[in-house]
């Protein structure tokens, strides 16, 4: 091809010129080979240059950052706090501060950065300087000044172990153990005592006074309000332990508003799952079920309107308690009520998983749904779509379900709640749809702090 047309012409070329000629090109080739070397090789005068100039920028921005630490520490010493700490202060993670923790940790080494430190990210500005051009954590009371390299660290803070930051509900490991509050005003952590109903005939007895009562303001067998969170933490991983028979209920008195979309995102380990509590022992037929969230009214005699769980190797999930014949798919299977949408994605039980369900409320007669998920150090993606009236039928049900129910849902008669049974390292849930870059970089960030977090428990 062109390549032997271009050799055919320099051998031509060369056949043409005299040995003298030949050696002289040979000559000017070398030189030219050293003189390029020696301008942008390794060792060049260029890479020299540039790496001059980065040794200048960093010894000026720490020239510049010691005198403020002597600046304060002096001022400090004679009882003056008028010298300003620049940068952000970072505190560390734990119980005292567990609505401001702000951490910088080294990818390497797991090193922590917090209390006692203050951090300057590229383009910070300082007075009578100008932007930073590196990154620095500075300790103001050692006088450590350490300068760290783009990509080399994570910033994690209470707000910012996700990419994007508005959830609906956000659960997981930045602030589970920390904060109970962190959850809102309107989230109540629940479970049943299996102690205090250890039969079928306590569970039936204590459902039939429950069965057409609104719980709003109930506590039923299974509506035992915990307060000591900490009891639910693996301490292995700080993962949230649905154990079986506990579960977390958002309630939002004007319902829940989905008209921008919905996502909603799961990521831990799922041990398996907890068949209904009032029927488990005579309808085994359930025992496959594992309810992960679900819309509900707040009504015992009535099911989760909508509903997403894990049954048979399957995600599968419903909007609304019918409305099969209205549902359309793409790589999704189309299955009846209560589970209008199933997609097989093999066994997941014992397993580390995070996926990533979204419905995006477009423009015209459908909408998109998609999956995607990370297992076993391998992403996928799966597409389909809805008939638009089927999901706005679900806008208008949601706007009037008051509890929102995570690590259980109901299957098939009102009765039968399933719940699961796991380590969730996190759980979200948006009321609108990320887009797939929104979706890498949550699932990026969280990895990274999931990582942290084990590195720093071992």
């Amino acid at each position: 091809g062109g390549q032997a047309v271009i050799v055919i012409y320099i051998s031509l070329i060369f056949c043409s010129l005299t040995p003298d000629n030949i050696l002289n090109i040979v000559v000017l080739l070398i030189l030219a080979g050293v003189s390029i070397t020696a301008v942008f090789g390794e060792n060049g005068i260029l890479t020299q240059s540039q790496k001059a100039v980065k040794n200048y920028d960093i010894a000026s921005e720490r020239e510049y950052l010691e005198q403020n630490v002597l600046s304060v520490q002096l001022n400090e010493y004679i009882g003056n706090i008028s010298s300003e700490k620049l940068g952000k202060t970072l505190y560390d993670r734990n119980l005292d501060n567990s609505s401001i923790w702000d951490i910088i940790v080294e990818k390497s080494e797991n090193k922590t950065y917090g209390t006692g430190w203050n951090y300057l990210g590229k383009g910070t500005i300082l007075q009578d300087y100008g932007e930073t051009k590196y990154n620095w954590v500075v300790n103001y009371e050692t006088g450590e000044i350490i300068q760290l390299e783009d990509e080399s660290y994570n910033n994690f803070d209470y707000n910012s172990t996700i990419a994007v930051t508005d959830p609906l509900f956000n659960l997981d490991s930045a602030n589970v153990g920390l904060d109970k509050a962190s959850w809102g005003s309107n989230t109540t952590l629940y479970y049943y005592d299996d102690k205090a109903y250890d039969t079928i005939e306590k569970r039936k007895e204590a459902y039939k006074k429950q069965i057409n009562s609104d719980v709003t303001n109930f506590e039923g067998y299974d509506r035992q309000k915990s307060e000591d969170v900490s009891k639910y933490i693996d301490q292995t991983t700080g993962a949230f332990n649905f154990n079986g028979n506990n579960y977390i209920e958002i309630y939002n008195d004007n319902g829940f508003d989905f008209t921008n979309g919905l996502t909603f995102e799961f990521y831990g380990n799922i041990l398996g799952n907890v068949a209904a509590t009032v029927t488990k022992e005579e309808n085994s037929g359930w025992n496959s079920w594992c309810g992960l969230f679900g819309l509900w009214d707040g009504k015992y005699n009535n099911q989760c309107l909508t509903r997403f769980g894990y049954y048979t190797n399957n995600l599968v999930y419903s909007l609304n308690a019918g409305g099969s014949t209205s549902t359309q798919y793409g790589e999704w299977s189309l299955s009846t009520s209560p589970w209008n949408q199933h997609k097989n994605i093999g066994n997941i039980f014992n397993k580390d998983i995070y996926f990533t369900i979204t419905i995006d409320n477009i423009e015209g007669d459908k909408v998109n749904q998609s999956i995607y998920l990370y297992i076993d150090g391998k992403s996928y993606q799966y597409t389909g779509w809805l008939l638009k009236t089927y999901y706005e039928d679900f806008i208008e049900n949601a706007k009037k379900l008051k509890y929102l129910e995570l690590g259980r849902c109901t299957f098939g008669t009102p009765s039968n709640w399933g719940y699961i049974k796991g380590l969730c390292y996190s759980t979200r849930i948006y009321n609108k749809a990320l887009g797939s870059d929104e979706v890498q970089a949550n699932y990026d960030k969280t990895k990274a702090f999931h990582k942290y977090i084990i590195g720093s428990k071992k």
